[in-house]
């Protein structure tokens, strides 16, 4: 891939209808669909279709290492472990206690501490904190997907700090951590330190991988339910899959190679022969360098 904008591209993101990049000058730009100001250039007009990347002016934010454009708003993360949203917020999806569109990005949300880790979900986001490594969610929940035992929405009329952290880990899991989070929409997967991974939110069609159907995180917390071995990222589905680190022929060979699946149609994953090798998670890239 050819880069041809003022400086190097360390980050490329896509959500539903618009894509933002980070460059190695900090600088932000974002192109696509712009109904709510979730490009962030402080006006509602859609870049892309008559201009080129390259000559789209910088966004007037603060220097970010992580970018996560969603439906129809977008969030970014600073180094310091700031969050700073931007777009549409009738779901109290920028987190600032309010259902107000936002068309340049707002202070930093208030989220209980310096964030690890940002991930953006269709019209919701999470977040890993720093210190403890809680998690927190905010916005959009109808099926539950903020994992709070209720459908109310969070950030719309409330900080996203005073909901507390998501009760994700039973007692029985209380001495692993959070290390990575997915989403694919409505729904969440977590990858816990243990290897395991647990999920939550929407699931009229399967996709928590639980063996049965039904919302989870609606009128129950996520940590009453079991874990799966399937992280969400596309909206309506769900996977994972793992591959033999190189160690023997046998493992190499498909009898060998662990892989897991699901449809939409099946409500419980099924997996392949295992083997001893080392596993290796991957959910989906989400940088590109030139």
């Amino acid at each position: 891939m050819t880069c041809r904008s003022r400086a190097t591209l360390t980050t490329l993101e896509l959500g539903a209808y618009h894509s933002c990049a980070l460059f190695e000058d900090d600088a932000l730009r974002c192109w696509g669909a712009n109904d709510y100001g979730q490009l962030g250039y402080g006006d509602t007009y859609d870049r892309g279709g008559t201009e080129s990347i390259a000559s789209l002016a910088t966004i007037d934010a603060p220097a970010f290492t992580d970018i996560q454009p969603a439906f129809y708003h977008t969030c970014g993360l600073t180094e310091g472990g700031e969050v700073h949203c931007w777009g549409q917020g009738e779901l109290g999806q920028l987190g600032y206690a309010s259902v107000a569109n936002m068309l340049l990005p707002g202070e930093a949300v208030s989220l209980g501490g310096a964030v690890a880790r940002l991930i953006g979900g269709g019209e919701h986001a999470c977040v890993i904190l720093e210190d403890d490594g809680s998690l927190r969610c905010w916005g959009s929940n109808h099926y539950g997907q903020l994992g709070y035992g209720d459908t109310e929405n969070i950030g719309d009329g409330e900080l996203p700090d005073t909901a507390g952290p998501v009760p994700l880990l039973p007692e029985s899991l209380s001495h692993v951590d959070i290390v990575d989070l997915v989403t694919g929409g409505p729904h969440n997967c977590a990858l816990l330190s243990n290897g395991e991974v647990m999920c939550w939110g929407r699931n009229d069609y399967g996709q928590l991988g639980l063996g049965q159907f039904g919302n989870i995180g609606d009128d129950e917390l996520p940590d009453s339910v079991p874990t799966v071995g399937i992280p969400a990222r596309r909206r309506r589905s769900a996977w994972a899959f793992t591959t033999p680190a190189p160690c023997s022929p046998a493992a190499r060979s498909p009898a060998g190679a662990a892989a897991t699946t699901a449809s939409s149609a099946t409500a419980t994953p099924t997996t392949s022969a295992t083997t001893s090798c080392p596993r290796t998670w991957a959910s989906s890239i989400s940088t590109r360098r030139c």
